[in-house]
């Protein structure tokens, strides 16, 4: 302990100021274009994940295909599914069969989605998405996490990924009917 006191000089309050200011700048950027600054990042949150794929639906110029495990009547997802409908992208979704599914096919259907219904023959909860065959989406929720504010979503810009989980997708596609509200 030193017998003296020891001073200290700030550099002023108008440089700290300046450095947050900087770095919450910096931040804004990254969290409003995650995929352009790193190949994988995570979303938290059921909320958190479906106002980022808000998002990408919104920067997609080609494709979005997408695996749930339900659809929600969720006016940001189907509003950027239109106006990307409107751009030329084609949106294809598989949604696991379920009666509240079925309620919602035509909502996402009027917004210009092509949507089918798969029977659940495998874990319930794969949900996965590719946007412009390039960055993923996987999703880890129910049954494996049950709480909706702990969904973790891994986003991956990879064209590798990206190719691999298309051809799931389209074998998937495949091989499942198309829903009563398609027709």
């Amino acid at each position: 302990i030193p017998k003296k006191p020891m001073k200290f000089r700030t550099s002023g309050i108008a440089v700290v100021k300046s450095a947050v200011s900087r770095e919450n700048k910096l931040l804004e950027q990254i969290s409003d274009k995650p995929s352009e600054y790193f190949p994988i990042y995570l979303t938290i949150g059921q909320q958190n994940v479906m106002r980022q794929f808000s998002v990408e639906n919104s920067r997609a110029k080609k494709s979005v295909i997408s695996i749930v495990r339900g659809l929600k009547k969720f006016s940001i997802g189907i509003n950027a599914a239109r106006r990307g409908v409107k751009r030329g992208v084609k949106l294809r979704i598989l949604a696991l069969d379920r009666p509240d599914v079925r309620k919602i096919v035509p909502l996402w259907k009027k917004a210009g989605v092509e949507v089918r219904l798969y029977k659940a023959t495998e874990p319930e909860g794969l949900r996965l998405t590719v946007f412009d065959d390039s960055l993923v989406r996987l999703t880890l929720g129910k049954p494996e996490i049950p709480e909706s504010e702990n969904y973790t979503t891994v986003w991956i810009k990879s064209k590798a990924v990206a190719a691999m989980c298309t051809e799931y997708f389209e074998a998937k596609w495949k091989s499942t009917k198309i829903p009563l509200a398609n027709r």
